[in-house]
């Protein structure tokens, strides 16, 4: 696995390689190489669990025992490539500053892409996501834009990290942290080992969700948002549902009156429908 992203195939599969003395076998802690246009240049520092490399020809799976956020560990990956950690150490969640928590048990995960059309993509994790919840039983929901939430706890969230070369994405890392086997999650969150008598092990539900993904995927580069925004429409709040949220550094509180076309939030204030991109629902 060679090229623009992270080297380390070459670390596991050429032991007369260059890059060996780069990986120690005994504690598995692999310093990651990466080629940047002025040459060769340092790396992260982290710890590869035994299953750490997963090839396939599109859609390369890095497994790390630590590191401090899959987002960041993505970005320096080929487009196609998931970024799976067991721990996070500086996790984040939507907004500036805001941390996620990453309990043991969590799958955190990052997806990088490549040029992608952006517009709904958070929305197509936290949907990838939501299906492979309910294949296990729980009766997820989606708190647009970016959380699913079984009852009134959160079991999942999603963050979208796009890049810009002008008015065009230029590429993006799609990041998810779900609670499956957490014993004890954080106040006014679930889990699935909480609702499920027999809950996937944390691998289990990781390859079901990046099969989701990689189906949703194919109908977002062919149809957009419109390709599954019937599906979002049935797993969010109904409308004439009230919510409150934070937009523009102020607290308001309005109705849900539908998704437009695009997978934007339609709020109605009295005979006003106003669509938002992005806001924190309370």
């Amino acid at each position: 696995y060679h090229g623009r992203g992270a080297v380390v195939a070459a670390v596991i599969h050429s032991p007369g390689s260059a890059l060996e003395p780069l990986f120690d076998p005994s504690t598995w802690r692999l310093s990651l190489l990466f080629i940047h246009s002025s040459g060769w240049g340092s790396a992260r520092d982290v710890r590869l669990s035994r299953r750490a490399l997963r090839f396939s020809c599109a859609f390369p799976v890095i497994h790390l025992d630590e590191c401090e956020s899959t987002q960041d560990v993505a970005w320096d990956c080929e487009p196609g490539t998931f970024v799976v950690a067991d721990r996070q150490t500086r996790g984040r969640g939507r907004g500036a500053g805001r941390e996620w928590v990453s309990p043991p048990g969590g799958l955190y995960m990052s997806w990088r892409l490549g040029v992608v059309e952006p517009t709904g993509l958070t929305l197509l994790g936290g949907l990838a996501v939501l299906r492979a919840l309910r294949k296990w039983g729980a009766e997820a929901w989606l708190k647009w834009p970016n959380d699913c939430w079984v009852g009134q706890k959160k079991i999942a969230g999603v963050l979208a990290d796009c890049r810009w070369s002008g008015s065009r994405c230029s590429g993006l890392v799609l990041g998810m942290g779900v609670n499956v086997q957490v014993k004890e999650p954080p106040e006014g969150a679930v889990s699935l080992h909480q609702l499920c008598r027999q809950a996937p092990d944390v691998a289990e539900f990781g390859e079901l969700l990046r099969a989701q993904l990689r189906e949703l995927l194919k109908v977002h580069e062919k149809m957009g948002v419109s390709g599954y925004l019937s599906e979002l429409r049935s797993h969010s709040l109904p409308p004439g549902s009230k919510i409150a949220y934070w937009l523009g550094g102020q607290r308001s509180e309005d109705e849900v009156a539908d998704l437009d076309g695009q997978g934007y939030l339609l709020l109605r204030s009295g005979l006003r429908l106003t669509a938002v991109d992005r806001l924190q629902v309370l």
